[in-house]
């Protein structure tokens, strides 16, 4: 038989690029153009690209993949042909190259740069970075920008753009920033979200400039427990980039093109050799070109490799080229299956040491002792047997978190010639549960087989550890989310790190409402007092940046800190921080949503005992609430009802007092189906709502017909 170096041309790729070092040459520029795997999705993607270059204005572009997806490649690939339109001839795809053709017909100054974590303002790096390369590359000198103080971003972008014009006013500005993510790791709430509005900015000034923004940013950004609270800010960053998406398939296609390319006679060869390999495993048969371009390796293997969340730093391509240089001289028939991802989990001192891998290598490491005392001829497929169970529990999303045999042959390749490859499978299994007296492999009634682990995980003291690390502001966020009442009228579409939210006040004596201010006062410095008719401040127990007075619209109510409280704070923010790792998800939520419902009814307690300033007087809560509340929600409407109804019947002397309650639900509908009426059945055939609005508004005379002449309401908008 052929050994695997003989049906391949194996070729070892460096994985991640550096785009301030390795563009250093016109060589190298060249190469990395001339080498770049293009996928059909990745063509849409450079086509826009092209299009988005040839326009005076543009949408800047955020590129979203894993740890060595080829991000910095994607960017390297653009550098070098923006830098040098003659390496567009080695574009390997020959749409995309002609496309550029056409396209790119002007100059632009390029300015690329990687980041590297730290606590400096993007802004600064931005800033800094533009004027080192624009000097340098172009002669061209920028003004120096003093970021510490108050910066119009767009106006400096602008001059800089003009200047990048003098000389050429065709050139264009294109600015590449990679590791994104990394930059915003290790920063506080608050770094974050200054970084993401310089983001926004970049994303918005593009849009009407001839300047192009491009970053790169990891795909577990998104997912992350770090970013989870930035979630939606991110979500508003996308709506000013086209997002590019670095995916399975794109990489797939990096592997089979690069690492593992094949010349007609290997893959004529393979096809053959494989040949028994597609009456057995329908998966082959089904699509054999795509065996044959990753051979060695099992696609599966790619699909579970990218998908499990241990290999943030380690990108499959790596992987796989490591894995395939060993078995270059193996022979045929020999596969690179799934049970190889347990071994690489298992070399990893920081992987199998984290409190979820842990309990399973132990379980393999047990396992392997009795696995030795099986007949010769069972062992090496039951240790990779027990392997696969191990990676497909860490995976967690298949039935049972296991396989059935059927599945397993597939997954494994693994053939039999006296019997079905399951029912081989079955006997092996069997063979291991019988040593272990049925311990560690469960099968469930529809033949699943599974890692069972009957050892339990110390999940509080998951939690406790995780607690260690909490980034500062955590126990702020938890306790807003705690006490966000219902009211709050633009609480879903706020940002994390907002603390004013627009709010409603029912006033009871006119069956109506107010507009005012909810805000949350926190080290962040993020609380403003409004000019609507109230403000309902909450001092937070972890200290506050901004002081504010109470006065006749203003109540600041000070959450005094309280051990209690705080331990569920950190102990809410740290499960949520594990949900966002996807760690035990499910039991962890309901963790949780049970924590989360204790920690509400404990709040709701110690609010009711506090205090509230209004006026300059200081007040006990219970004295102004008629009726004890049974939630947040109710306790934070009635307390605002009674701090302000007097207020807003003293500054609002003339409002009208209404016979059918108004509130800032219903007022929408209220009026529309009131004209609604007026116009289809007359005021003679009013419904009683209706009615009543027009009859608070002094519009109907003793008649109920319209009548606008006894109405002050009226007249105030006629003389308007």
């Amino acid at each position: 038989m052929p050994k695997i170096n003989e049906l391949l041309e194996f070729e070892e790729i460096k994985e991640v690029i550096d785009i301030d070092i390795d563009l250093d040459s016109e060589e190298s520029k060249k190469n990395i153009v001339k080498d770049y795997i293009i996928s059909e999705r990745l063509k849409e993607y450079l086509i826009n690209l092209a299009d988005n270059l040839s326009k005076p204005k543009h949408k800047s572009i955020i590129i979203i993949g894993g740890y060595g997806s080829g991000k910095s490649h994607l960017l390297g690939w653009i550098v070098s042909l923006l830098e040098n339109k003659e390496f567009i001839q080695y574009i390997s795809h020959e749409e995309i190259l002609g496309k550029f053709k056409e396209e790119l017909k002007r100059d632009f100054a390029v300015v690329q740069f990687e980041l590297q974590p730290g606590a400096s303002a993007l802004s600064d790096y931005f800033f800094d970075r533009i004027q080192t390369k624009l000097e340098e590359k172009y002669n061209i000198e920028i003004h120096d920008i003093d970021t510490s103080r108050p910066v119009n971003y767009k106006k400096e972008i602008e001059e800089i753009v003009s200047k990048v014009k003098e000389e050429d006013q065709k050139r264009g500005l294109v600015v590449l920033i990679d590791e994104i993510s990394d930059f915003l790791k290790q920063k506080t709430k608050h770094q974050i979200n200054r970084d993401i509005q310089f983001l926004r900015i970049l994303g918005q000034v593009s849009q009407s400039l001839d300047f192009l923004f491009i970053g790169s940013m990891q795909e577990n950004v998104f997912s992350s427990p770090k970013y989870i609270d930035e979630a939606e800010s991110f979500g508003r960053v996308h709506e000013r980039f086209e997002i590019v998406t670095i995916a399975r398939e794109d990489i797939e296609r990096v592997i089979s093109k690069r690492v593992l390319k094949k010349s007609l006679s290997q893959r004529n060869e393979l096809d053959e050799l494989l040949a028994d390999y597609k009456k057995e495993f329908p998966q082959i048969n089904s699509d054999p070109d795509k065996f044959i371009d990753l051979f060695p390796i099992h696609p599966y293997v790619i699909k579970l490799f990218s998908e499990l969340e241990f290999f943030e730093k380690r990108g499959v391509i790596q992987f796989a080229t490591e894995r395939i240089k060993k078995a270059l001289t193996k022979d045929f028939p020999f596969f690179i299956t799934i049970d190889s991802i347990y071994d690489e989990i298992n070399s990893k001192h920081t992987i199998r040491n984290q409190d979820v891998v842990r309990p399973i290598i132990e379980v393999i490491e047990t396992l392997d002792t009795k696995i030795d005392l099986l007949d010769q001829r069972f062992q090496d497929t039951a240790r990779k047997l027990v392997k696969v169970l191990g990676v497909l529990n860490l995976y967690g999303k298949t039935i049972s978190n296991g396989a059935t045999p059927l599945e397993l042959a597939n997954e494994l390749l693994i053939t039999s010639k006296t019997l079905k490859n399951e029912d081989w499978i079955v006997i092996i299994l069997d063979k291991i549960r019988e040593l272990t007296d049925g311990q560690f492999i469960s099968k469930t009634e529809n033949n699943y087989f599974y890692i069972d682990l009957k050892a339990k995980i110390d999940y509080d003291l998951v939690i406790s550890r995780k607690i260690q690390n909490l980034t500062e502001g955590s126990e702020d966020q938890e306790l807003l989310r705690l006490i966000k009442y219902i009211d709050l009228m633009d609480d879903k579409s706020a940002e994390s790190y907002t603390r004013v939210f627009k709010d409603y006040c029912s006033w009871p004596d006119k069956k109506s409402f107010r507009l005012g201010n909810f805000i949350y006062n926190d080290k962040s410095g993020q609380g403003k007092k409004g000019d609507l008719d109230f403000n309902l401040i909450i001092n937070s127990p972890y200290g506050t940046n901004i002081s504010f007075s109470s006065s006749k619209d203003t109540a600041v109510l000070n959450i005094l800190f309280n051990e209690e409280i705080d331990k569920i704070l950190k102990k809410l923010a740290a499960i949520r921080l594990l949900i966002g790792e996807n760690y035990v998800k499910t039991i962890m939520q309901k963790k949780y949503n049970k924590l989360e419902d204790e920690a509400k009814e404990i709040i709701l307690k110690f609010l009711l005992e506090s205090d509230i300033e209004i006026e300059g007087n200081e007040k006990k809560i219970k004295t102004i609430l008629k009726k004890e509340p049974d939630t947040i929600d109710e306790f934070f409407h009635s307390l605002k009802e009674n701090l302000f109804n007097d207020y807003f019947n003293s500054k609002y002397k003339k409002y009208p007092k209404f016979l059918t309650q108004i509130s800032f639900e219903s007022i929408h509908g209220l009026v529309e189906e009131g004209f609604k009426e007026l116009i289809q059945k007359g005021e003679k055939n009013l419904f009683s709502n209706t009615e009543n609005i027009l009859l608070s508004l002094n519009l109907l005379d003793t008649s109920k017909d319209i009548d606008t002449s006894n109405s002050l309401y009226a007249q105030i908008i006629l003389e308007e």
